[in-house]
C-alpha cells in the first residue's frame, strides 16, 4: 500500500511539473506576459548598461 502512495505521489508530481512547464513556456512566448522572456532580460540589461554610463557622465 505505502509504494502505491509513493508511486501516486510521483505521478502527480510528474504531471503538475509538466503541466508548469507548459504553461511557463506558453508565457515566455507572450511579450506582454509577466514571465521574463530573453528578449526582456536583453532589454533590461541595456537599459542598466545605459544608466551606468549616464550615472558615469553626471558623476565627472
Amino acid at each position: 500500500m505505502l509504494f502505491l502512495a509513493l508511486y501516486a505521489f510521483a505521478v502527480f508530481g510528474y504531471v503538475t511539473a509538466t503541466l508548469a512547464t507548459f504553461f511557463i513556456g506558453r508565457d515566455a512566448e507572450n511579450a506582454e506576459a509577466e514571465v521574463a522572456s530573453a528578449a526582456a532580460i536583453e532589454s533590461l540589461r541595456q537599459e542598466v548598461a545605459a544608466l551606468r554610463q549616464e550615472i558615469a557622465r553626471l558623476s565627472r
